[in-house]
């Protein structure tokens, strides 16, 4: 598993330098703010069902519901392709609006109409991963959110970026995402042999009231991931898009090993806490926290090193974002090593304290965003994230602390 979440992320880094390489820091600007447009529907538009999916399908195939995970399944591809329609129609609508009144720039209008295509896509492939990961079908979730739509990109874009420019490298993903979505369809309906035969029960009511109150609290990693590339569009250059969006993509290296141990480990941290093991939940916790430090602090010092380097190969433009990826670093970095306390938390019992820090935080970060962005462009969304992101699990790991009588930091004891 983390061999594979390590490929994905290669090669979405790769994907990145193609776009960069092919359309140079203006086109790459334009392409990165249009797609996370397409990223904040489609978080939005999931509801809380890519959450929700991974009890509800479990529970159902533990009891041998098989009429009810049937029912779940086509409940899910119902809505994400419904809804998708109906987001990729909405931003399509707005699409004028958005480059002439929003972002203040009329190029960004006729990309984002066409890129508005990828949300039906991307939906798919989000609540189709989440439901074959609920079924135990992590390899084939990976495929489809990750590696196959990555490897058809690659070469998709490549191509037809260097023929036809923005248009081209939105195509491109369209066609990619789309195989993608394609493929996970197929592999989720065939994913549970006892289904076949069964009629489908179909509940609606249960999975959304399931999926609500998911949706609210998925809406601090919206803002947190999201957020800084359209203010940044709103109130700067696409090229101080561009430059965010590569720092962070180089930054997120830090976080690949956390990933990996927080998929691990949130079923482990719930089983400990219902068996009153607090030793071995406290060692769990400090063994995850110490391999995601120990991951991430060499690329911090690589960054300070090679990061001016590693900027330039996307093109030269990109080589002033040092600043902003070293800020950002530092931010994931401190991420890494407070480890998965987010999760301890939200397994443990006290998922409200965790809510209110997560909404906390995204507020504390929306407010440094609107105040940095206007003056310092890309530097000034990296300063807000950062500080809210180091603040966010420093308050967290102090949580645990009161909570559940441990440290979890590495350093502590």
């Amino acid at each position: 598993m983390l061999l594979l979440r390590i490929g994905t992320v290669a090669l979405n880094l790769v994907v990145n330098l193609v776009i960069a390489r092919s359309l140079g820091i203006t086109g790459a600007g334009i392409f990165f703010l249009a797609f996370t447009v397409v990223r904040v529907s489609v978080a939005l538009g999931a509801l809380g069902v890519d959450h929700a999916v991974l009890g509800l399908l479990s529970k159902a195939r533990a009891q041998a519901d098989w009429a009810g995970l049937k029912g779940i399944v086509v409940i899910v591809l119902s809505a994400a392709i419904g809804i998708g329609a109906l987001l990729s129609a909405v931003v399509a609508a707005g699409a004028g609006f958005a480059g002439d009144q929003l972002f203040n720039n009329p190029d960004v209008a006729s990309p984002l109409r066409w890129i508005a295509l990828c949300c039906l896509t991307h939906l798919v492939m989000l609540l189709v991963s989440q439901s074959l990961r609920s079924l135990k079908r992590t390899i084939a979730a990976e495929l489809v959110q990750g590696l196959i739509p990555a490897l058809l990109k690659i070469a998709l874009i490549a191509v037809m970026a260097s023929m036809f420019g923005v248009m081209g490298a939105i195509w491109g993903l369209f066609a990619a995402s789309l195989v993608a979505a394609v493929a996970g369809v197929v592999l989720l309906w065939r994913s549970e042999p006892n289904t076949s035969g069964v009629r489908a029960r179909i509940e609606v009511l249960p999975v959304y009231a399931s999926a609500f109150p998911l949706f609210f609290v998925s809406l601090s990693d919206v803002f947190l991931n999201f957020a800084p590339n359209l203010i940044i569009g709103a109130f700067g250059p696409v090229e101080e898009v561009a430059i965010y969006n590569i720092a962070e993509r180089l930054s997120a290296l830090a976080l690949m090993v956390l990933t990996a141990v927080d998929i691990i480990v949130a079923p482990r941290f719930a089983e400990l806490h219902v068996n009153g093991d607090r030793e071995r939940l406290r060692r769990v916790a400090r063994q995850g926290a110490m391999l995601s430090a120990a991951a991430s602090l060499p690329l911090i010092v690589g960054f300070y090193v090679l990061g001016q380097w590693l900027l330039g190969l996307f093109g030269p433009d990109f080589a002033p974002g040092w600043p902003v990826l070293m800020i950002l670093a530092v931010g994931q970095t401190i991420n890494a090593c407070t480890g998965p306390v987010g999760y301890l938390l939200a397994m443990t019992g006290h998922e409200r304290q965790a809510r209110n820090i997560n909404v906390t935080a995204v507020i504390l970060t929306l407010g440094g965003l609107f105040v940095l962005v206007p003056e310092h462009g890309a530097l000034g969304a990296a300063m807000a994230v950062a500080t809210g992101t180091v603040l966010k699990n420093l308050w967290l790991s102090v949580e645990v602390r009161r909570r559940l009588g441990f440290w979890v930091l590495p350093a502590t004891q």
